[in-house]
């Protein structure tokens, strides 16, 4: 008996089925991929926490001073990934797996680097020996001049729990004040190179979120609003929020309440 093969119709209709499963899977695929980076993002900003914690143990319990190998007062205070060189062997630990490809946007301080993005990485002249895309809060520094109110100084600090270190952003650092306004949108870069560091962070990289490594070793997923209710400085005032209130790209995540919040 001659063996009946598909007919044209019931070919295309087989593809049909296939390509509405596949349209049906691929946000879900996209999901599951994306939580995986977010789980191995938080491993990476784990490890950063322990290099910190060997350093101080090393160190009679202070933190590092922000300037290895470069001038001093210049832009080198952030440069933190080279003070614990010595504490850390893979270099792919500097980079949320969402945003490892280097941004092209050039740094405001000419020569200097590049900016990254919500799923870029920022880099020191595009190099990518030289580049990353977890950003280390600058207060969580010890320097030994200027004006040192701001910073903590100690690994051992009170309310460690709230103290964040690292976290995702598109620059090398922040150094957050209760001045810096939200940004005024998505992944947007700061109107000056050295004004707004909340602008560096506050980006929706994992779901309304970005991971957080805090000074006690512990590592979260934190809301983008919540980020204002963390102790950046030893000066920082967790009621007030951002500076000018929210932007309207911020009304569809979950609010947290702050008395000081001035939208004027």
């Amino acid at each position: 008996m001659k063996k009946r093969g598909f007919t044209l119709i019931e070919l295309l209709v087989v593809i049909s089925i296939i390509a509405l499963l596949l349209a049906i899977m691929m946000p879900a695929l996209g999901m599951v991929k994306e939580k995986a980076r977010a789980v191995v993002c938080r491993s990476n900003m784990k490890q950063w926490g322990l290099c910190v914690a060997l350093y101080a143990q090393n160190n009679n319990g202070k933190l590092q001073d922000g300037r290895t190998g470069y001038e001093e007062g210049g832009e080198g205070a952030s440069v933190w990934y080279h003070a614990y060189r010595d504490y850390y062997n893979d270099p792919d630990i500097r980079f949320c797996p969402s945003a490892k490809k280097l941004g092209k946007v050039p740094h405001g301080n000419a020569g200097i680097g590049y900016w990254g993005g919500k799923y870029e990485a920022w880099s020191l002249n595009n190099a990518t020996d030289d580049s990353g895309s977890i950003a280390m809060n600058s207060w969580a520094m010890s320097p030994t001049y200027g004006d040192t109110s701001y910073y903590w100084k100690k690994f051992h600090c009170k309310g460690a729990k709230d103290v964040p270190v690292f976290v995702d952003g598109l620059w090398r650092s922040l150094n957050p004040k209760n001045i810096d306004t939200a940004p005024a949108s998505d992944g947007a870069l700061p109107p000056a190179a050295w004004q707004d560091s909340m602008w560096r962070v506050a980006l929706d990289r994992h779901d309304g979120a970005v991971n957080v490594a805090f000074m006690d070793g512990s590592v979260s997923k934190v809301d983008i609003k919540e980020l204002w209710s963390l102790k950046w400085s030893r000066v920082w005032d967790t009621d007030e929020g951002p500076n000018g209130g929210w932007p309207e790209w911020m009304d569809k995540f979950k609010d947290y309440d702050y008395p000081g919040l001035r939208d004027d």
